[in-house]
């Protein structure tokens, strides 16, 4: 019934296809192909003419893999799809052809027999090129942040409460907190039950008045050990609509306590000197630096 209905309404389909945004491909059980829409023929960079007929061991194109390797004759759809009889689904494959540029596709293909028996191929092309060009540019930041020696977050003030959609490697090494336990939830976690920093309020001010701030907190990782945290936060904006929080974390804790040991020291030395009956007086030329208590 489907197959009279296709027969006696040829020519409509055909309209139909030309003027679908994918690339349509019929290809017979050589894999020479008996039709090409108009999409297919802008995925390859060639005409009808010069692909009807032609099969996969054309020289006009050849199908690269996502390592831009040239994939083997028997790995092209076409060929995958006639022997093993299974359909193609969600192959991504880059096309090129002479004089055209590297075209990434997404290929699904079925097998059909038709009413004289011999199975034919339909083939649709998807051309994913600036989407695939998208995820390469998101994959590459995310390996620059993750390298980064640093920690990074990035929050969304749109949601409710503010919470992190992004935290590298760099921030889940510092915090003990895996990617999944970090993202999702405002960064307050980090304070534990230490919560009544004066520099919470500081940050507090900044996010309300959409300005960059930069203080150090007492932090905890998920084990409870204290380290000390020099964030800072920046908006980004676009359209001069806020869109994100830009949270950078160093871990000074090594500085911290060597200066708290620096201190020490000072007073220390400070109280010895203040028990001496002499009197004890440093000067850089006229102006006195210390004198102790005598």
């Amino acid at each position: 019934m489907i197959e009279k209905i296709l027969l006696d309404n040829t020519d409509t389909f055909i309209s139909l296809l030309d003027n679908i945004q994918e690339g349509v491909v019929l290809q017979n059980e050589d894999t020479s192909i008996i039709y090409v829409n108009q999409s297919a023929c802008d995925i390859f960079g060639l005409t009808e003419a010069q692909l009807l007929g032609k099969s996969v061991t054309s020289h006009d194109w050849y199908f690269i893999n996502e390592n831009h390797e040239p994939l083997e004759l028997s790995e092209y759809p076409a060929n995958k799809l006639f022997t093993s009889g299974n359909n193609t689904i969600h192959m991504v494959v880059g096309v090129h052809s002479h004089g055209n540029t590297l075209r990434w596709v997404d290929v699904n293909g079925t097998i059909s027999i038709i009413q004289n028996k011999k199975p034919i191929a339909l083939m649709t092309l998807s051309d994913i090129t600036e989407k695939k060009k998208a995820y390469e540019e998101v994959a590459l930041f995310k390996k620059l942040m993750d390298i980064a020696s640093t920690g990074i977050t990035i929050s969304d003030p749109n949601l409710e409460d503010n919470p992190l959609i992004y935290a590298n490697k760099t921030f889940t090494t510092m915090t003990g907190y895996n990617n999944a336990e970090a993202v999702g939830k405002n960064c307050r976690y980090l304070q534990g039950e230490d919560t009544h920093q004066k520099e919470i309020q500081i940050i507090k001010e900044a996010i309300e008045a959409e300005q960059p701030s930069e203080t150090l907190l007492r932090n905890y990782t998920k084990d409870g050990t204290l380290f000390h945290n020099l964030l800072n936060i920046a908006p980004y904006f676009e359209e001069d609509k806020l869109k994100y929080y830009i949270g950078i974390q160093h871990d000074v804790t090594r500085q911290v306590e060597q200066e708290k040991k620096l201190q020490e020291q000072a007073f220390y030395i400070q109280s010895i000197l203040n028990a001496q009956k002499n009197m004890v007086l440093v000067s850089t030329g006229s102006i006195a630096t210390y004198a102790n208590q005598a």
